[in-house]
């Protein structure tokens, strides 16, 4: 079993295959490997309560895919916990450094 960290940075009204990634996600998972998902930057967006999105991550959220979002990222948009959807952990930029040191194979959607 491998591990997987997926991180994004692009909203998904900016990104016409961020689908594709949350389904590369899910593939990996049912494949038996750990998989964890980071959203920085403007993916943060894509995790906000109410928006078109919201099945996708639903559906991460559902396989127990464990879902990450940088605690920075979200402020200078204006966005709290209270604004993302259940289930999501504010978590850190060390984060994904602490992922980097161990075996975790790391994929970037830009």
């Amino acid at each position: 079993m491998d591990q997987y960290l997926l991180i994004s940075s692009t909203d998904h009204f900016d990104s016409g295959n961020i689908n594709n990634f949350y389904y590369l996600a899910l593939n990996l998972k049912l494949q038996k490997n750990n998989v964890k998902l980071f959203f920085l930057q403007n993916a943060v967006f894509s995790l906000r309560k109410n928006i078109p999105n919201f099945n996708s991550i639903s559906n991460l959220i559902s396989s127990d895919i464990p879902i990450y979002v940088d605690d920075f990222s979200l402020k200078e948009r204006g966005l709290g916990k209270e604004n993302i959807l259940e289930g999501i952990m504010i978590s850190h930029l060390d984060f994904i450094i602490e992922q980097l040191l161990t075996k975790t194979k790391v994929i970037w959607h830009s």
